[in-house]
């Protein structure tokens, strides 16, 4: 196994408070462990985030636009595998010169935080934990609503389509949690009703970035929050939990589609990067990079 770059984000305004009244431009890189030369990736992961200055973002920015001007493409496809990279491979001119512009600006020098996530138990355990990074020193986060330094997931399903003595410990409280959802989904009926549709509520407003940012969500929650979601849609088509969150929805002059093949899967937690060999690309990720696009090109 080779620890190798599967994703790259850029964000001229990463928030730095829960307030999200300040914010730093970055370049973040998502890290997946693969099985060379097949191509397969494991079910882990780590997202490093490097700071940039205001100008060094927008230096990045316009090379990346003046790279994108060669090339014949489309802005409003849905958000999945650089069709370029595609087209042209990770050998090809273009290749060579987006990873340069990329490589420039990232490195230790710039790094300012690391998160992972691994899996563990009989591969039904994900843990979640994140670093700052200042001065080359690592500090463990704390995560949102949590009080912890790590969070772990657990679900036991026969088949990816339902949560089954599951649940994140510790458990997110307050506002937005939907700990029902993910406890059981099997054993939800009309009893339930009234918390599901709250916490259902609750997943299209943490897919939302102008409602929640990583401050204000746990991870497990922020990761989870799609297959729970569409879970829920499915196991209560009555209660039209689709229609009512149309009101939390993000919307953008941006495409919003999912590719994603397994998006509802309840043991698909990976929100940017790769199932096996199938790109998984979550809501919350789609929307972010939307608001991304509606800052650049207001």
């Amino acid at each position: 196994q080779k620890l190798r770059v599967v994703g790259i984000r850029l964000d001229p305004c990463f928030p730095t408070t829960a307030e999200a009244t300040q914010c730093q431009p970055q370049i973040r890189l998502i890290w997946q462990p693969m099985d060379i030369p097949s191509f397969d990736t494991h079910d882990a992961a780590i997202h490093t985030f490097y700071d940039l200055t205001e100008a060094d973002f927008n230096s990045t920015i316009t090379q990346l636009e003046n790279l994108r001007d060669t090339l014949v493409g489309t802005t409003s496809a849905p958000l999945s595998i650089n069709p370029q990279l595609l087209a042209l491979g990770l050998d090809s001119a273009y290749a060579n010169e987006l990873f340069r512009i990329v490589l420039a600006q990232t490195g230790a020098r710039r790094l300012s935080q690391a998160t992972f996530m691994q899996l563990a138990g009989a591969g039904n355990v994900w843990i979640f934990g994140g670093f700052t990074v200042r001065n080359g020193v690592a500090t463990s986060m704390t995560i949102p609503r949590t009080g912890g330094l790590t969070q772990t997931f657990f679900n036991n399903p026969i088949r990816p389509n339902y949560f089954s003595n599951a649940g994140p410990s510790p458990a997110p409280q307050g506002a937005d949690t939907f700990n029902l959802i993910m406890r059981d989904s099997r054993s939800l009926n009309r009893a339930n009703e009234a918390e599901v549709s709250e916490g259902t509520m609750a997943t299209f407003r943490i897919e939302n970035p102008t409602a929640h940012n990583p401050h204000t969500v746990d991870c497990v929650s922020c990761h989870v929050a799609q297959s729970a979601q569409l879970t829920s849609i499915k196991q209560f088509p009555w209660l039209m939990l689709d229609l009512r969150g149309e009101q939390f929805r993000y919307v953008s002059q941006f495409n919003l589609t999912n590719l994603s093949r397994n998006a509802a899967h309840t043991t698909l937690l990976r929100s940017f990067g790769y199932d096996r060999r199938e790109p998984a690309i979550n809501q919350r990720v789609i929307n972010e990079t939307a608001q991304v696009l509606e800052r650049l090109y207001p």
